[in-house]
């Protein structure tokens, strides 16, 4: 699968919630605590909430080399709850630099924070700069702690999936404004897949669940693109077919249309309900990961492309 072009990140939506309590659980089976970047998208989603977005636009705009707009200060909506995340992040970012192999990119967000803090403090303007310096060294943040090589790089690596993994619900695009997740949840299925010492029923669970739902909105699109592109297409070959060979060969090449419109449609409506029912049996979370990858497989014949290392994922697990 090629790469896709470059991103500009953003700060993580509101809403985005990677279970807290699942993944410490997990870290802790691999011998490690949860990356810091989990904690620093709570960070990043209590930053927006007290800052109007639309004052960072302008900044946004001229760092994707467009005309720059706005007057570069973000406005700040709720200077008390943003100078108490401020606290809890310095102090959590010092204590994960006492912890690093390289502490650089932790004291440069201890710097931001303290810098904001101060304005904040004398009633100062914020840039809007200063903002999304902060969130962006939050959001690329790693937890490069001195741990043993092979413990480090096993962290390493877990970090890469479930990074991915977060892009993906997030909804990351490129820049162009394509939707990244189908390549995201791909990234992160192979790195997890090749790695047996990662298997772990949450994650799988967590990530085909993930997979799944992507691919029945993707059913769900083509079952309506098939319908009114039948419809569509049936309608103009009628009407052309009525003006050379009479009204009664028109109706009939729309009646047909009408008919395959009704057959595609049905197969992806019928995919759709399998997929249902996979989704709530993986959700469930008791479920034969190789009799689901076969269900799953048989969809192939519907004219759906199956993502083959979401069926080697599945096919890791057992009930």
């Amino acid at each position: 699968m090629e790469s896709p072009e470059p991103c500009i990140p953003k700060p993580p939506a509101l809403d985005y919630v990677l279970g807290a309590r699942e993944l410490s659980d997990l870290c802790a089976r691999l011998g490690f605590s949860p990356p810091i970047w989990h904690w620093t998208e709570m960070f990043n989603a209590r930053i927006e909430s007290s800052i109007d977005e639309a004052s960072l636009e302008g900044e946004w705009s001229r760092r994707r080399g467009e005309a720059d707009t706005g007057d570069g200060i973000a406005l700040v909506t709720d200077p008390a709850a943003l100078r108490t995340v401020l606290d809890e992040a310095e102090e959590h970012f010092q204590d994960w630099a006492k912890r690093a192999k390289d502490r650089e990119e932790f004291d440069c967000v201890v710097q931001l924070v303290r810098n904001i803090r101060e304005l904040l403090v004398r009633h100062e303007p914020v840039r809007a700069s200063l903002i999304l310096d902060l969130t962006g060294r939050m959001w690329i943040g790693r937890n490069w702690e001195r741990l043993p090589e092979p413990v480090f790089e096993r962290k390493r690596t877990l970090d890469h999936v479930l990074g991915n993994l977060g892009r993906a619900i997030k909804r990351e695009k490129t820049l162009s404004g394509n939707d990244m997740a189908a390549y995201l949840f791909a990234q992160a299925a192979q790195v997890y897949v090749a790695n047996d010492w990662m298997h772990d029923r949450w994650l799988a669970k967590f990530l085909a669940r993930e997979m799944l739902s992507e691919m029945r909105s993707s059913v769900a699109k083509s079952a309506k693109r098939a319908h009114w592109w039948a419809i569509g297409l049936g309608t103009g070959a009628a009407a052309a077919a009525a003006c050379l060979a009479g009204r009664t060969v028109g109706v009939l090449i729309f009646i047909a249309a009408l008919l395959a419109s009704a057959v595609i449609t049905a197969r992806l409506d019928y995919a759709g309900l399998v997929l249902d029912r996979i989704i709530d049996e993986v959700g469930g979370g008791c479920f034969a990961g190789g009799v689901v990858a076969e269900r799953l497989e048989r969809l192939n014949g519907l004219s759906l492309h199956i993502p083959s290392i979401l069926v080697e994922l599945l096919r890791t697990q057992r009930c």
